[in-house]
């Protein structure tokens, strides 16, 4: 159980020749006696006749190969000759009996002869759990070797694709990951073999440390244990996830997952052999039913006898059920009887608002919070006009599929622009989009410059616009055909400013490094200048190392610039006491109507 078996028969190709396969076996099973089986006649006459006699008075019998598996087991080794492996031999009658004995994952069989040192297992094991290290290999030696550090510097995650290039303070790539680093092992073992010792639970509980949290004093005795949900056999049964059922915002639904309504339980078989996984504690669940790994229900609620007794699962099974809380005590509800609502979890907007709806042009990584699903758009991003009108189009979609949405759309125009359209009040069917056209219209004698006309929505307690650029005169620094060597030049090494591209934000460092005591305080500082004629709203986000981000707080900003004006914001750098001396780099990523800009790199140094 938990091992690879592969099939032959005796006038077919062997597995284990490392010049095609690309791993080694540990030892064949033969099927049939010498009179069905030409293998195990073979092996029977090579082995000996007091082999013979023991398959014949016990219906199975192993057979040692000839040397040791550490001598065998090498380079470009050839394992196919019938001696080069143990092997077990067992009579056709005895296949039933074989199959029961697998259940326990330990297979009994007599040997006449010696059995090789490596054969002979010592029911103990060791093991060696790690910390979120990527890799691992064994040579045949036994040592045991683990990958540390993965690092790419080539395509894609090496090359700095938003210009000017940045670099760590001492000029080198940022995927090097040459700062401090914590490394976690436990060295575990017992009597038995890994399923006895519950390894694959012991490994989660390394990886998964228990939090500690400070509450106030309560009256009453404290219980000796509190669960909020266990699963029973304990530690052989293991919790995979806990969570509201269902995925609505996948599905394109306006629903929000409630706990009260449903939760899922992803269960993990951890032995291999089979368990009946129960559930109880604080969390009590009612009309459980199984589901697939999408949540939806594959067979109807179970009875309460049965999901009393549990539910029985095979050996290594993934399984997801379905289930409703029971309601809460007296201590759970209000005064009128209904249940009290329960708090947030964390936060349900963005920091940084309004939300940019492309927000990937940002370079940002992860979608906003509710993934916008309504969104407005605005085409074309870029329009230019020597003072006559110029005319946007605005779209409003919905990606909800089982409820309408209505609002009003509010049409930004640079100060001083006439628009046609400033508020558009709008009902979507569900999937339904809507797209109006805007004229802006500039004053008389209108500056040159770059100025912005933005469409902006409410929808889940979040403001969404998309934003347009109007440039008024010649801007010849807006765009920038690709000549012969771009690729190679700006793309892959990077230049200041993409060749003299300029965005209308200058974005400097108000220091060039950070040096900071634990327990102390320091400031990291980002200096913007708005060039353009149009207020930039954007969001800030100071980027350093894994490690270093309990030493910075409120890393997320948004902010706000009207034009011309020039501004610093600061973020506090505190270490805790405990921190040990590090020397890292930090920089702030400025994001802004379908910009990205960085600040130049800060050595951050706990001393």
């Amino acid at each position: 159980v938990g091992v690879t078996a592969t099939t032959a028969a005796a006038d077919w190709a062997r597995y284990g020749w490392l010049d095609v396969d690309s791993n080694l076996p540990d030892f064949r099973i033969v099927l049939g006696g010498p009179e069905q089986n030409d293998v195990a006649r073979e092996l029977l006459d090579r082995a000996g006749a007091g082999h013979a006699a023991e398959l014949a008075r016990r219906g199975r019998v192993w057979v040692p190969a000839e040397k040791p598996l550490a001598e065998v087991w090498q380079p470009n080794a050839d394992l196919r000759d019938l001696r080069a492996l143990p092997a077990l031999i067992v009579l056709d009658g005895e296949l039933e009996a074989l199959v029961d004995d697998f259940a326990d994952a330990r297979v009994s069989a007599g040997c006449p002869g010696a059995v090789q040192a490596g054969e002979l297992l010592t029911d103990r094991t060791v093991a060696l759990l790690t910390y979120g290290l990527p890799g691992f290999a064994v040579d045949p030696s036994g040592a045991l070797h683990l990958s540390l550090l993965r690092s790419c510097t080539g395509w894609p995650s090496g090359i700095w694709i938003d210009p000017p290039r940045r670099t760590a303070p001492d000029g080198s790539s940022f995927q090097l990951q040459h700062w401090t680093h914590d490394f976690h092992y436990a060295l575990v073992s017992g009597e038995g073999d890994w399923r006895e010792l519950r390894l694959p639970s012991q490994g989660q509980e390394f990886n998964h440390p228990l939090y500690a949290r400070l509450l106030d004093p309560q009256p009453g005795p404290l219980p000796p244990t509190r669960s909020y949900l266990r699963v029973h056999p304990a530690r052989e049964v293991l919790l995979g996830a806990l969570k509201p059922a269902g995925n609505p915002v996948a599905h394109g639904s306006a629903d929000h997952p409630d706990p009260a309504a449903g939760v899922t339980v992803r269960l993990l078989e951890s032995t291999g052999l089979g368990r009946t996984a129960r559930l109880d504690g604080a969390l009590r669940l009612r009309r459980l039913q199984p589901a697939d790994l999408l949540e939806r229900p594959t067979g109807g609620p179970l009875e309460e006898a049965t999901a009393a007794r549990g539910v029985p699962l095979a050996g290594s099974a993934v399984a997801t059920l379905l289930g409703v809380p029971v309601p809460a005590g007296p201590s759970g509800a209000r005064e009128d009887g209904e249940p009290s609502a329960p708090s947030p979890l964390g936060p349900t907007a963005e920091v940084a608002q309004p939300v940019h709806a492309r927000y990937w042009l940002h370079n940002r990584g992860p979608a906003p919070m509710g993934y916008l699903p309504v969104s407005v758009g605005v085409s074309p991003g870029l329009l230019r006009t020597d003072g006559e009108p110029v005319e946007i189009s605005v779209v409003l979609a919905s990606q909800l599929r089982d409820a309408e949405t209505e609002g009003t759309a509010a049409v930004l125009a640079p100060e001083g622009w006439r628009v046609s359209t400033g508020r558009r009040p709008y009902r979507l069917l569900p999937g339904g989009h809507l797209r109006f056209p805007v004229t802006l219209t500039p004053p008389a004698g209108v500056e040159p410059g770059l100025y912005f006309a933005a469409a902006r929505i409410e929808y889940g307690g979040q403001s969404v616009e998309d934003v347009a650029t109007l440039a008024v005169g010649d801007q010849p620094a807006l765009h920038r055909e690709p000549d012969e060597g771009f690729w190679q030049r700006d793309v892959t090494h990077g230049t200041t400013a993409a060749g003299g591209r300029d965005t209308g934000l200058s974005v400097d460092s108000l220091t060039t490094a950070v040096r900071v005591a634990p327990g102390g305080r320091a400031e990291l500082g980002v200096v913007l200048t708005n060039r353009t004629r149009g207020e930039i709203r954007g969001e800030l986000q100071v980027v350093s190392p894994w490690g270093t981000w309990d030493a910075i707080h409120e890393p997320v900003r948004g902010f706000t610039l009207l034009p011309g004006a020039t501004r610093t914001v600061r973020f506090e750098v505190a270490p805790p006491p405990d921190a040990e001396p590090a020397r890292a780099w930090a920089l702030t990523k400025v994001m802004w109507f379908g910009r990205c800009q960085y600040a130049p790199t800060v050595e951050l140094v706990v001393t």
